[in-house]
């Protein structure tokens, strides 16, 4: 294996195996942290797998990072590469440090930079679009919000024995232990991937997809011409937006005003596939669903997610379905856990952050487009219909 890739949800697994996919490596995704062991048997160039650690205790993520990492390491690959999120939602220290552990990764580059989405990193801090991450909305995510304490205090606190450091572009790396790495452009992305790939086996890579297209473009040079989805005939593209982001929201309402678009509100996530299937015709070119709350009461996240999921697979299972779009990574767990179809093959990438991907179901082809809530710009869903209308 070339490339193993762990990351903390679906999404993020998706947005980093995208860059060497699109280079021409036969790459997976494993969606189901239950799935990993057996796909780690089956060959392939790039295996990125999810733990669904991101809204975890720390000890329980480390945990399963651990786990995983104990199966991968059995594949030998060449590069070890850990997602984490580009505002340091979740546990990204604690997990690399226990990926490093388990793989006896003696050096740690940190770079969680994205700078095409303006998330840069100064002096060993997280800014985005120039402001400190601490005064940032982020900080104050509902679910998973960045530890407040500077990087070098978690790692003091988490492994007191690794040295610390924060290292310049223009520096020569070749020391072990903790390196953030300082990141304003994309330049400086490609600098951070030359010398962290320098020496492979010793080191573990950490970052956000910013870094994985970087590193992908050192080891395997530039992207190849992209696949072309087409829907088979008589079928819609479905929008499935599980996500609140505004970013998302955006999206959707963009979609919702254009002709040709069938929308589908679920009452507390129900999805009335019956009722959806004998509405749509021959001038449905998409389909949008969304859950709204029955009597203005909000249901729990992880029960959206799985109503959600098993209504989309109804609609599929139907043939009504040749592609979706789906916005959160645990409403797309859910589909796929209802289609049981635990691993995507990974296409190409349709924009920055934006997966192309494909599954069989009942031996036809489902592309598949994801992405994080807040990525993406305003007009993507309407650019979607067009594309895939294009290729039918």
């Amino acid at each position: 294996m070339k490339v193993a890739i762990v990351a903390d949800d679906l999404t993020g697994a998706l947005d980093a195996a995208a860059p060497f996919a699109k280079r021409g490596l036969d790459t997976r995704v494993v969606c189901l942290p239950d799935g990993i062991a057996a796909a780690a048997r089956t060959p392939c160039d790039v295996l990125a797998v999810t733990t669904a650690s991101r809204h975890l205790p720390a000890e329980r993520a480390e945990t399963a990072v651990a786990e995983a990492c104990r199966v991968l390491v059995a594949a030998a690959p060449e590069v070890l590469f850990k997602k984490i999120d580009s505002t340091l939602r979740g546990n990204p220290v604690a997990e690399s440090l226990a990926a490093a552990r388990i793989t006896r990764r003696r050096r740690v580059v940190f770079c969680p930079a994205a700078p095409s989405q303006g998330r840069t990193v100064r002096n060993g801090a997280v800014h985005v679009e120039g402001v400190p991450l601490s005064e940032t909305a982020y900080a104050r995510d509902a679910l998973s919000p960045p530890s407040p304490d500077p990087l070098d205090v978690q790692v003091k606190r988490l492994a007191a024995g690794m040295a610390y450091r924060q290292v310049a572009v223009e520096e020569v790396w070749d020391d072990e232990g903790f390196l953030v790495a300082d990141c304003a452009t994309d330049l400086d992305l490609a600098a951070v991937a030359e010398q962290a790939t320098a020496d492979p086996a010793g080191t573990l890579l950490v970052g956000a997809g910013g870094l994985a297209d970087a590193v992908a473009g050192s080891l395997y040079g530039s992207p190849v011409a992209p696949a072309e989805p087409i829907l088979p005939d008589g079928t819609t593209l479905l929008f499935l937006v599980g996500s609140r982001a505004e970013k998302s929201r955006k999206q959707a309402a963009m979609l919702a005003s254009r002709d040709g678009t069938l929308i589908h509100l679920a009452a507390d996530a129900e999805i009335d596939a019956e009722s959806i299937g004998d509405s749509l015709n021959g001038d449905v070119e998409a389909l949008l669903v969304q859950p709204v709350a029955r009597g203005g009461v909000s249901l729990e996240a992880e029960l959206v997610a799985a109503r959600l999921g098993a209504g989309a697979a109804a609609l599929i299972a139907n043939g009504h379905i040749g592609g979706m779009l789906v916005t959160g990574g645990d409403t797309l767990a859910a589909v796929l856990r209802a289609l049981n179809a635990p691993t995507l093959t990974v296409v190409s990438e349709l924009y920055p952050g934006i997966p192309l991907t494909r599954i069989d179901v009942g031996g036809l082809p489902l592309w598949v487009v994801s992405k994080a809530g807040g990525f993406g710009h305003d007009s993507l869903f309407t650019d979607l219909v067009t594309l895939f209308g294009r290729k039918r």
